[in-house]
């Protein structure tokens, strides 16, 4: 690689994409509440990048034709990689490194902080530092379903509103795929794996009786899951797995089914605002509270109280 020093690359910072490609992403999650992960949607024309330092974990998807990119490595290592669509490279933190490619490419980029990883493998029992080795192309279907999936959430949010920052039940379902793709990238692609223990029989009566108390008393509130799994005193993944395993629905989703019955009960009040509804059950943008809702009921928040003023 050049001598010249690597450009560092911090992902959370407003002008961070402009330093390494010369389009601005096609979706970009930075003005989301979502913690320790970023999600970038690019499409790229024919470019080299300089020598950049990226500060977080980065899981690239490739999404578009075949493509040919060439890869440097801090340690002078070259590789030239033939992508298809759904392979997934690896970069880690804090590694030097340089990409070229000759055609436009198509590709998620999803960005993990070190402190997460660091948090999940204490966790895990695996308190050794964390590192997790470079791969140029593998065929990892979970991760490939977790960075579509983290996709398509932002895309329905900004096909509402792109200027209201993305809160709420968003958060807790950024939060769950940041958990499970942490523990992933640990188990399959670091130098010590742990050993992931599996727990049966889900939350015991008081632990699962603790956490919904707390979610009906915060519905108003951004949740997170490191939030919620900290009242009952587990981790968050395995707060999460039990949680499921109580209730047959992931903490996001009984969070928003929560926050749909709730909203319910508040529209049968005439005196209350559909907007002041929204920010009642955790939504700060009403015309995502609207989306949301259709998709639970069918129909939208006024022709809901319009459908119980009629009865």
């Amino acid at each position: 690689m050049s001598p010249i020093t690597p450009v560092t690359f911090d992902v959370t910072q407003a002008n961070s994409n402009q330093q390494i490609f010369p389009r601005q992403p096609l979706l970009a999650s930075q003005q989301t509440t979502w913690q320790d992960i970023y999600l970038g949607h690019h499409r790229q024309p024919p470019h080299e990048t300089p020598n950049y330092t990226p500060l977080q974990y980065t899981v690239s998807i490739h999404l578009g034709y075949a493509n040919d990119e060439e890869q440097w490595w801090g340690d002078g290592h070259f590789q030239r990689t033939h992508l298809v669509h759904g392979d997934v490279s690896l970069y880690p933190a804090n590694c030097p490194q340089k990409q070229r490619w000759q055609e436009e490419i198509e590709f998620i980029d999803v960005c993990l902080e070190p402190r997460l990883l660091n948090q999940v493998a204490e966790q895990l029992g695996c308190s050794d530092r964390v590192e997790i080795l470079p791969h140029q192309t593998v065929h990892d279907p979970l991760i490939q379903q977790l960075g579509l999936t983290l996709k398509a959430e932002l895309e329905a949010a900004h096909a509402v509103d792109e200027t209201t920052p993305l809160t709420s039940g968003s958060r807790l379902y950024a939060d769950s795929i940041a958990h499970t793709l942490a523990i992933h990238l640990l188990r399959h692609y670091s130098v010590q794996k742990p050993v992931i223990p599996t727990y049966n029989g889900g939350l015991s009566r008081h632990k699962l009786k603790t956490a919904i108390a707390y979610i009906h008393d915060h519905l108003d509130q951004a949740l997170s899951l490191a939030e919620i799994a900290a009242v009952v005193q587990i981790s968050p993944h395995y707060f999460a797995s039990l949680f499921k395993q109580s209730t047959g629905l992931t903490p996001h989703q009984y969070v928003t089914t929560q926050r749909i019955e709730r909203a319910k009960q508040l529209l049968t009040q005439p005196e209350w605002a559909i907007a002041d509804i929204a920010q009642q059950v955790g939504f700060q943008n009403q015309s995502y509270f609207t989306t949301v809702f259709r998709k639970h009921t069918g129909v939208t928040p006024k022709g809901y109280r319009g459908s119980r003023d009629r009865g």
